[in-house]
């Protein structure tokens, strides 16, 4: 091994050393830094409106971080404030019960009473003692208790932290905004048309999904609130607010609140409130999602019927691909071999707009011409389906038939119909003494 294999390998040791140790410090700071990312993105409309009256980018920065430190921190602290009352108020009515009933183990056996009589029914709970079980449980309960609190202080020390960090980060975000932008456009290694249109569409799906989330989770969270309110469940607000926040969990969403209730209803022998739950909760909470988040998404992200398959209208990408030259390519299977049938192309900026066509969209006319195109595409099995590449050249599409051992009709500038019969005969004759 030579010196300079030697010196390259420390290098890259040390490189490794380097990134390894730098991840480790910046990892706690990932997250915050990555919402805060989110939030700059989402809440840029509303950066750009203080923009237009304070020309100083700092203080323009400043203002919009505040704002957004308001508009987070204002509802949070009175919705805090709401369901810490709600908590205290439900604590002092389980305070109050079960003192009246004895003690919190002849309480909690009240509460059981109806349901372990319905279960009695079908199974034998005869030989369940479960006063003996609870009483077991409660020192492990409070330890539990303990500890969770414990935890619960921790995670919002931590969270604090990050909300810190976050804010911090967003400030600079919107300060320098335009310079990082300026830096992606110089880094992405595609046209600086591509990386702005690119770009445009990473941050209007980001904006899009976060106003969808929050507009669902609260029109969630007060539909659940609301149908807690109308059947008597205490704590209605604080179990609004857990709903709203599992409007983010997938698949199960406020469920995780709703169903709970509707089960206790119907043990405490309130049928008819578990049944309005129950239908409440599963036909207008569960379509909540489908009805609000498309109408709040739709300015940003286009979404067209799909008029195949039965399935829900998609949100799609649709823009017009760059004009210039081109190549469009198909694989066709003849049951013993492969072809790749090639056509150059130069793709043209479409003449008309096509708003009924909600897809991706590239115009362009086949090298040689229009007519020896077609023919050379159909005489040699061109099929409907294919892949278009501006990236790609037929060069580089032969050297992959090469490496796979398959067919390859190039069909472009200079070629003509006698040339394209010529390829295909003489691949007809080598796939005889093949077979």
């Amino acid at each position: 091994m030579d010196k300079k294999t030697r010196v390259l390998i420390f290098l890259l040791s040390l490189l490794a050393v380097t990134l390894a140790f730098t991840y480790v410090i910046s990892e706690p700071f990932l997250k915050p830094v990555a919402f805060a990312a989110i939030l700059a993105i989402a809440a840029y409309p509303l950066h750009e409106r203080v923009q237009k009256e304070i020309k100083s980018p700092g203080w323009a920065a400043f203002m919009s971080t505040l704002l957004l430190i308001l508009v987070f921190l204002v509802p949070l602290t009175l919705l805090l404030i709401r369901a810490s009352n709600e908590a205290v108020s439900a604590a002092q009515r389980l305070s109050e019960k079960s003192a009246s009933e004895g003690g919190f183990v002849p309480f909690v056996m009240q509460l059981a009473d109806r349901p372990m009589a319905f279960i009695g029914r079908y199974i034998d709970v005869s030989r369940v003692d479960l006063k003996a079980q609870l009483a077991a449980r409660l020192n492990s309960i409070s330890g539990f208790l303990l500890r969770a609190g414990a935890v619960v202080l921790g995670n919002v020390v931590g969270f604090i932290g990050d909300a810190l960090i976050a804010f911090v980060t967003l400030y600079f975000f919107f300060k320098d905004g335009k310079q990082i932008l300026g830096i992606f456009e110089k880094v992405i290694p595609l046209s600086l048309k591509q990386t702005r249109r690119l770009l445009k569409g990473i941050g209007d799906s980001i904006v899009a999904n976060v106003y969808g989330i929050v507009a669902v989770g609260a029109a969630q969270g007060i539909l659940v609130g609301t149908a807690m309110r109308i059947v008597g469940i205490p704590s209605a607000v604080l179990l609004g607010i857990a709903a709203a926040v599992c409007s983010l969990i997938p698949i199960v969403g406020p469920s995780i609140v709703w169903l709970p209730a509707s089960i206790y209803l119907f043990a405490t022998g309130h049928v008819g409130g578990g049944v309005f739950m129950l239908i409440w909760c599963s036909v207008v909470v569960g379509s909540a999602d489908n009805i609000i988040r498309p109408w709040v998404i739709a300015g940003r992200v286009e979404i067209h019927p799909l008029g195949i398959g039965g399935k829900d209208d998609p949100a799609r990408l649709v823009f017009n691909a760059s004009a210039g030259e081109a190549v469009n390519a198909s694989l066709v299977e003849f049951g013993d071999r492969f072809r790749l049938v090639v056509n150059e192309v130069r793709t043209i900026d479409p003449p008309h707009a096509m708003p009924k066509l909600p897809v991706a969209q590239a115009v362009w006319v086949p090298h040689p011409d229009f007519t020896t195109g077609l023919e050379g595409w159909l005489w040699s099995g061109g099929a409907h389906h294919t892949g278009y590449s501006t990236q790609l050249s037929a060069e580089h599409l032969q050297v992959y038939a090469d490496l796979l051992g398959i067919e390859f009709v190039r069909i472009g500038k200079g070629t003509t119909l006698e040339h394209v019969r010529t390829q295909l005969a003489i691949q007809e004759l080598l796939a005889q003494r093949r077979g």
